[in-house]
């Protein structure tokens, strides 16, 4: 139960990053820009079906990569936030 809690927060998270990345510049062009390459390529290698799964299969391994850093790092903040907050900052003598 508690890395279901974990993953539905992790989810939760990802989405809400994923949305501002899409309303503000950087992350709309950066979607724009891989859109655009991802065609140019498909259509410049139109008649090579291989060489296109192979791509998509190095692009598929990096993407799943990236992922799992983030995941691990959204548990590791999760978990910093986690021990900062039984911290008794306040000496109440």
């Amino acid at each position: 139960m508690e890395h279901e809690a974990l993953e539905m927060l992790e989810t939760i998270a990802r989405n809400l990053c994923r949305e501002r990345m899409r309303r503000e510049g950087v992350g709309r062009y950066a979607a724009e820009s891989e859109a655009r390459l991802r065609e140019v390529f498909f259509q410049e290698h139109k008649g090579d079906a291989d060489l296109r799964r192979s791509v998509l299969r190095l692009l598929d391994a990096g993407d799943c990569e990236a992922e799992l850093e983030g995941t691990q790092l959204f548990y590791l903040g999760l978990q910093m936030g986690l021990e900062l907050g039984r911290l008794n900052l306040w000496n109440q003598s």
